[in-house]
Parts: structure tokens; C-alpha cells; sequence
């Protein structure tokens, strides 16, 4: 799952935007511009098919799989609303351009508050995303230890 928030992360700092896997202690005390942080929800996955059977790839050899969907969290930590607001329009300019490997289902945006605790503005966006994670077939009895993100396409 760590590559599918990468992958999302990656994106969002290619627009310019600011990202980290968790705030730092001690935010609001060095927070100047906003600051985006992107986390796991809750997730689900399983096989598309029989046998997590996902199709045959271009040069012919088979593919196995699983395919997951995620409940992706962007808290924006902000200086004031308005650029907590400017943020959340790139991250969503994102989401609407879309992710390599990703398939951004549906995404929604909360309101600005200001946090009095943290001295900082905070805002959420919420995606729902999608994505096969496969690999070629193991060997006989033979564990599959890596997978490889692919997303759909519309």
C-alpha cells in the first residue's frame, strides 16, 4: 500500500504542492506555507477474477493479481484559510488530472478551520482510489513477494 500513497504523494509534489507522509512535531511553530500530509484510511482488496487471474499482457504473458481500493486522507495544514483553500484546489487539480497508476474514483473536500491547538488552518480532502497490483505467475508453489501498481484507464 506504501507505493499506491507514494504514487499519489509523487504526483502532488510534480504540481509543486508540499507533502509528508505525517506532520512533524511542532508544525505551527515553523509552518510559513501550507503543508500537505497523506495517509491510508482504510482500504479493501481482493481478486478480480478466478485464481486472481487479471488477463495477458501485451507480450503474452500472463498476469495475477489483486485489485484494491483505498480511502486516501490529504490534511492540509495551512497558514491561514485562504491558502489552506488554494491548496486544497491543487490537490483536487490533481486528483482530476490523475494519477499514474491510479484510478481516483471520487473525491471530496471539507472547510477550512482553524485550529487554535496547532495555531494553523486545516482543511481535508478525501479521495477514494483504485489500482491492480500484479505480478507474472510464481512458480509453482512459490509465494508471490512482489507486485507491481498498474491503474485502470477510463
Amino acid at each position: 500500500m506504501r507505493r499506491l500513497i507514494a504514487a499519489l504523494s509523487d504526483a502532488l509534489a510534480a504540481a509543486g504542492i508540499r507533502v509528508t507522509s505525517r506532520f512533524p512535531a511542532r508544525t505551527a511553530a515553523r509552518l510559513r506555507a501550507p503543508l500537505v500530509a497523506v495517509g491510508l484510511k482504510g482500504g479493501q482488496g481482493g481478486p478480480p477474477g478466478l485464481g486472481e487471474y487479471l488477463g495477458t499482457a501485451e507480450n503474452g504473458e500472463e498476469l495475477y493479481g489483486r485489485r484494491v481500493t483505498l480511502e486516501i486522507l490529504m490534511r492540509i495544514a495551512a497558514p491561514d484559510g485562504q491558502s489552506a483553500e488554494n491548496t486544497a484546489e491543487a490537490v483536487c487539480d490533481v486528483l482530476l488530472r490523475g494519477v499514474d497508476g491510479l484510478q481516483v474514483e471520487r473525491f471530496a473536500v471539507g472547510q477550512p478551520s482553524f485550529d487554535a491547538a496547532a495555531d494553523h488552518c486545516a482543511m481535508d480532502v478525501a479521495a477514494t482510489v483504485s489500482a491492480y497490483l500484479w505480478t507474472q505467475p510464481p512458480e509453482e508453489d512459490a509465494a508471490v513477494l512482489d507486485f507491481k501498481l498498474e491503474g485502470e484507464t477510463i
